[in-house]
This record gives C-alpha cells, structure tokens and sequence, in this order.
C-alpha cells in the first residue's frame, strides 16, 4: 500500500495544524495519508519513531544561505558552502542562495550547482554584477554596477533560474546615492516579477564620513518594500539597522510587516546582535520577525 510508512513519530506540521503522535504513508514520493495507527500491511517500508524527543516535521527551508560553491575564490571573495552540507543533511530541504554572485558569474549555478546538489536551491542574484566574487566590503561601487540590461538579457536566457534579487546596503555609495541604489534594485526586482531582498546595517559605515545617511536611506526602504520582498538582518545592531531610531523606524517598520514585507532575523558574524560594535552600546530586537532562519 505505501512505499514508506512512518509510524509513532511526533509530527509537527503548522500549516495543517498537526502536533502530535501520528502516522505518515508515502506513495511515490508524496505524502498520502496521515492519521494515527495506519495499516502497515502491504507497506514496502516502515521506519518506527521511538523516543519522547524524535519529531517529524515538514522539509525545512533555509530563506538565507551563499552556497555558490565553486564561485568564490578563498581569500578573495565570500566564502560559500555546499548546498547539501546545509542542505537535505542537515534537515532542509530547500535553501535560497541571497545573491552570492552577480550577473558576470551567476552561470555557476546551472552548470555547476544544481546538476550536483540534492537539496533543491532557489537562487537570488545580486544586484551588483561581480558580488562577492571579489574582494572588497561593498558589492556595489557605483550606480553602473546596477546592470539592468545584463540581468533582463541573464534572465531571457536562464528561464526559471531567478527567482529573486538581492541588495546589500554597504558602502560608500549609501552615503552618497542610497536611495537611488534601493529604486534601481527595487525595479529590476519588479521587472522581472521577483522579490527584492535588502540586506541592512554596515558594520564599517560608522568610520565613514555621514553615517547617518544609513539611516535615512533604511527609513527610504521601508517605504519603498512591497509584499513578499525580505528586510533581512533585522535585529542588527550594525549602523543601518531599524535600531539606529527606533522613534522614526518602528512605525515604518511596523508599516512594512503589516504590508506583507518578510521580515528575516538571520544574524551573521557581521551582522549579530550578539557582537555589538565597541563604539555602540548592545541593543535587544523587539520586533517579531515574519521567518526563522
């Protein structure tokens, strides 16, 4: 009757509103019934579930990961993992890689990455052509590295391939054109019927003259997100964050989840509320993000 048949585990399952002991058949690769005490006549495999701590759950998905792997050279650009390290033997079935390259090596991925990978990887470009393949803080120096042309012609020719955008607000150019960085990223990410996710807070803004640009052009992008595009590093503590003022950013923010932006605590070594710049004091995140990551 089933391919598999899982027997005595915990399920855990919000969006069906499952949590408790129960029973799960697999036919073909799919689920196909779920109920407590299901037959194990006929079943080609049953995997009993015993303890009080083993649970079973929907696959997972990891909505921020660089698993450009292959792409990056150590020591000059971002380092990025194997998506199935992360990936399905770790529990998740699905990562999104949130712009490890650009348009100039974002080929990588359909020849290299997914042919290979397990885990199924959704890939976010950068709006910035080069991206973490080089050295260098900022994925964007100038307004020209937003190469609108070259990601309409990336997508013609990779179909399926794109599903988002991401942007990085780091660098001079924040303090300089921001706003004007946020709206060019934002448009390509709307011709293209795709997401925008907007990484905030610049660890090394703070050394830079106007650092208080970081927080105008943040309050810019709050406004600016729509439905389905992802604020990631919410809770940072980095110049940039929705902390900077929270009197001005908390309203906007509010705003921004009420609207249906995606609101992504994903914390990093650069981006952590645990490692507070020395020049600023620890702050706490008291908004409630719309994903765990």
């Amino acid at each position: 009757m089933f391919d598999l048949l899982i027997k005595g585990g915990h399920v855990l399952d919000p969006g069906s509103g499952i949590d408790g002991r129960t029973d799960i058949g697999v036919v073909g690769g799919r689920i196909a019934a779920v109920g407590p005490d299901l037959e194990t006549a006929g079943a080609q495999r049953v995997l009993e579930i015993r303890g009080d701590d083993r649970y079973v759950v929907p696959g997972l998905i990891d909505i921020h990961t660089h698993v450009a792997h292959g792409a990056t050279t150590a020591g000059v650009g971002m380092g990025c993992c194997d998506p199935d390290e992360i990936g399905v033997r770790s529990g998740v079935t699905t990562v999104v890689d949130c712009g490890s390259v650009g348009v100039a090596n974002l080929g990588v991925f359909p020849v290299h990455v997914l042919p290979r990978a397990r885990t199924r990887v959704e890939v976010y470009v950068n709006a910035g052509s080069h991206a973490h393949t080089m050295p260098g803080w900022a994925d964007i120096a100038s307004l020209d590295d937003i190469d609108e042309r070259a990601i309409a012609s990336c997508v013609e020719h990779n179909p399926g391939l794109v599903a988002g955008v991401k942007l990085r607000l780091v660098g001079d150019i924040v303090g300089e054109v921001g706003e004007e960085v946020v709206d060019r990223s934002k448009k390509v990410a709307q011709e293209h019927g795709v997401p925008l996710m907007v990484h905030i807070g610049d660890m090394r803004a703070a050394d830079r003259p106007r650092p208080d640009r970081m927080g105008e052009v943040t309050r810019h992008l709050l406004q600016a997100l729509e439905p389905g595009d992802i604020l990631t590093h919410l809770c940072t503590p980095n110049v940039g964050g929705v902390m900077d003022d929270v009197d001005a950013m908390l309203p906007l923010l509010t705003e921004a989840r009420a609207r249906g932006v995606v609101l992504d605590p994903r914390s990093g070594w650069a981006t952590s509320a645990t490692r507070p710049p020395a020049s600023r004091p620890s702050v706490g995140c008291t908004r409630t993000p719309s994903a765990a990551t």
